[in-house]
């Protein structure tokens, strides 16, 4: 079983300490875990201290950091994982858990005001609000869960996100702009006219 963290690995932001925080917690739990490996998948200034933290838990081959890699060898990672987790806060913009539902990765988050239309807890995937609910629901959507019915459910959470989606939506707002724009016409010949 695999989760998938993306993110940078830097001391001066939060990805650091997310980074930190889920191998703390992975560390005291493996027993729950038994056969889980959490792959770190990013770089940053803190990557080696991150590996020696993890060398020092006896965690080496159960947290694998691959380091920088390319954007299109991305959907390469997520397709490795079983769930994509993240101890995020906050998140700007949110890509990352959009990316990871597209490839059918169910999402483990940390409660975020801006995942509260995009996670339906138990369907694809779960937030969670503290390290005690991090590890007892990584242990449901592991091993408990239905796989294929999370995967099946995290790729349709994703479509409405989709740039088919997003093209149509557009399409929509542009008919509809072009619709005011010929009426304003109309009524400024009529005024004109009278």
């Amino acid at each position: 079983r695999i989760l998938c963290k993306l993110g940078t690995i830097s001391s001066c932001i939060p990805e650091f300490w997310i980074a930190l925080v889920l191998i703390l917690i992975f560390s005291v739990n493996l027993r729950i875990l038994p056969d889980a490996v959490l792959l770190v998948v990013g770089d940053g200034p803190e990557r080696a201290a991150l590996a020696q933290l993890a060398q020092h838990l006896q965690l080496a081959d159960r947290v694998i950091f691959t380091g920088m890699v390319s954007p299109a060898d991305v959907p390469r990672y997520y397709a490795l994982a079983d769930a994509f987790v993240s101890a995020s806060a906050s998140e700007a913009q949110g890509l990352p858990y959009l990316e990871a539902l597209a490839a059918g990765l169910p999402l483990l988050c940390r409660d975020d005001p801006c995942l509260k239309n995009l996670v339906q807890q138990g369907q694809n995937g779960y937030v969670w609000q503290n390290p005690a609910q991090l590890v007892r629901l990584s242990h449901t959507l592991l091993y408990r869960d239905d796989p294929d019915a999370l995967r099946k459910n995290a790729v349709a959470s994703a479509r409405p996100y989709s740039a088919a989606a997003f093209a149509a939506a557009a399409e929509l707002y542009r008919r509809e702009i072009l619709r005011k724009m010929r009426q304003r016409q109309i009524l400024r010949r009529e005024v004109v006219l009278w």
